[in-house]
Parts: C-alpha cells; structure tokens; sequence
C-alpha cells in the first residue's frame, strides 16, 4: 500500500549511499539497503499516522501473515528513542528502506545528489513509501515499509553535533617550528 508523507522531518538519511547491512552478530551480510527514517508529529501528522496504521491493520489479515503475531511494526513512538536529537514522546517515527537507490528530487522536482548536502538528517522532506507483508524465516511475520521517493521540502536544524568552531579549540601555530 502506498502512501505519500509530507512535510516530516527525516533522520538517518542513507539515501545516496547504500547502509552496509549487517547480522545479528554485527558481520556483513551483504545486504545493503538505501534507507531513511521520517518524523511525524503526533498532532501535526493525526491524519497520516491514522492512515500508516489503517494500512497495517487491513494487511494483518494479507493471508501471508493472518494469524500469525507480528513482531515488526513499522510505526514507533518517538519516545522509544528519545536519546536522540529529534525524537521525544510527541512524534511517531517509520523507517523505510529499498535495495536499489531511489528518486530524491529537491522542492522544484530536479534531480539531487549527495554533493548536493541536502537532503540531510533534521531538514523537512516529502516522501513515497509502500507499506507491505512480510514472513521472514527466523524472526517470524511482520509489516514493514519500503523507500519509493523522497523530495527535499525545506531546511530545518540539523541532527547530530554541531561541527567544531576550529578557532575554539586551536591556537594559530604558523610562526612554530615543526619537529
């Protein structure tokens, strides 16, 4: 089922560059999957959340997993990963992944690229997601959600630590002498 996010903050940005896929173990697998994680206010995005969850609950009865207990949702709370810039109990948080890199435009519908820096972790974006069914072998059914687009919206303040203020923390040393 597909279904069109707007104006969501984005988080974990793995759109130009493939995040390296790993085992339970933490070895590769060589499963490499294009990925982001999008934010949506609880209020803000009421309706789209109600139709995530509308779509989840019409594929609980796919006959690929009826009845059997879904251990993966693809819609979180927020406050699950509140240690982290952005999430706190007032979003909802999907993330969703595809194996082959997907389209990511900027707001006038051209063509991004990763030189580009945007999209970026904490800026707002659109997005296209299908949810869909899954049974996988050892962890059992769940739903899941897969990347189909992304559009850059508008800047927002960006996730993670701020860079360094290099005159903050060095002295000019041109006039020493190196060993």
């Amino acid at each position: 089922m597909q279904i069109k996010i707007k104006d969501v903050r984005l988080s974990f940005p793995h759109l130009f560059v493939p995040q390296k896929g790993t085992n339970d173990d933490g070895t590769p697998n060589g499963k490499d999957t294009y990925a982001a994680t999008f934010l949506l206010e609880k209020k803000r995005h009421a309706a789209t959340i109600a139709e995530i969850n509308k779509a989840v609950a019409e594929l609980k009865l796919d006959p690929k997993i009826k009845g059997k207990p879904c251990k993966h949702l693809p819609l979180r709370d927020g406050a699950e990963k509140s240690h982290l810039d952005g999430y706190d109990e007032t979003v909802m948080f999907i993330t969703a992944r595809s194996p082959r890199k997907q389209v990511v435009v900027d707001v006038n519908m051209s063509p991004l690229s990763a030189e580009d820096g945007r999209p970026y972790a904490g800026c707002y974006v659109n997005a296209v997601i299908d949810i869909f069914p899954y049974v996988h072998p050892k962890s059992g059914a769940g739903i899941s959600a897969s990347l189909r687009a992304v559009q850059f919206k508008r800047d927002g303040d960006p996730f993670g630590e701020k860079p360094v203020d290099p005159t903050e923390v060095f002295e000019d040393e041109s006039g020493e002498e190196t060993l």
